[in-house]
């Protein structure tokens, strides 16, 4: 059995999740969003960006907000090995200013791949 590299498994786990919407109707929103969301962590940090994106979940009619966010909370439990519950706005509301760095930099670089697989497989 060959080992992946971390970069081969941030995109076998994005291209995954890419997979899934492309079965939902709101998919063109989805990529706009994936499109956008770095910048938006970059700008705001990546608390206010996730509280963003929680916020305009709730909306029924606005699921790709709320599906992002678990695509990025899914990826983060997978990496950093956490078997519990895991709410990624919980955890950087307790945790130090490292921690924070490191969901935030494993984020930005788990979105590059999200980003990459949405727009090559999600319609314009």
């Amino acid at each position: 059995m060959a080992l992946k590299t971390l970069e081969q498994e941030r995109a076998a786990f994005a291209f995954s999740k890419i997979e899934s919407v492309k079965q939902s109707s709101g998919n063109k929103d989805y990529r706009s969003l994936v499109r956008g969301f770095s910048s938006m962590i970059l700008l705001n940090g990546l608390g206010q960006a996730l509280a963003f994106l929680k916020a305009k979940g709730k909306n029924k009619n606005d699921n790709h907000h709320e599906i992002l966010y678990q695509h990025i909370n899914l990826w983060l439990k997978e990496y950093f090995g956490i078997e519990e519950d895991f709410n990624i706005l919980e955890k950087i509301r307790n945790e130090d200013s490292y921690q924070y760095r490191l969901y935030t930099k494993e984020t930005l670089a788990f979105l590059v791949w999200l980003k990459k697989f949405a727009e090559a497989e999600l319609p314009d």
